[in-house]
């Protein structure tokens, strides 16, 4: 199964997901370069913004790089191109306990409130569907001392 976000999207499929994997192949991929630092050249508009842009072949010096990349074996590859490693808090079994209640709770209650954080929790005893959100928020007055870091903040807590 995959999850995506609170949802869960569909069944784990490991064959369909090497099936995916396969089709990435540097002769079949476009690459997008967005930057406000790139010299320009620009040779064309976009039709609504007018945003300048320029569409034109990947060097072949630079596919050739990517296909040697991709024939490396796994002690040539650069130490920086790595898949990350197993994160231990993605939960392996999604199933909850279901227990009989007599009375569903009607609202979360406090598990910590400190200087550090602040926690509920409520178990979904209704419809025994496995969830969490997570929140994060900085608190601090810089944020606030202009309209651009108030901005900035968002972008960086999103």
């Amino acid at each position: 199964m995959l999850l995506s976000g609170q949802s869960r999207l569909r069944k784990f499929d490991p064959a369909l997901i090497k099936k995916g994997v396969e089709l990435l192949r540097p002769d079949n991929f476009r690459m997008t370069i967005v930057s406000q630092d790139l010299p320009g050249g620009w040779d064309q508009k976009g039709k609504w913004y007018g945003t300048e842009y320029k569409s034109e072949k990947i060097p072949v010096d630079f596919l050739a790089e990517i296909s040697k990349a991709m024939d490396c074996s796994a002690g040539d590859r650069l130490p920086g191109l790595h898949l990350p490693h197993k994160n231990q808090f993605i939960p392996i079994k999604l199933e909850v306990e279901k227990k009989e209640v007599e009375k569903p709770a009607l609202a979360p209650r406090v598990d910590r409130n400190d200087q550090v954080a602040r926690t509920w929790y409520k178990k979904d005893d209704t419809f025994w569907v496995p969830k969490a959100n997570l929140i994060v928020s900085c608190k601090t007055p810089i944020i606030f001392a202009s309209a651009e870091n108030s901005v900035k903040a968002e972008l960086f807590t999103d």
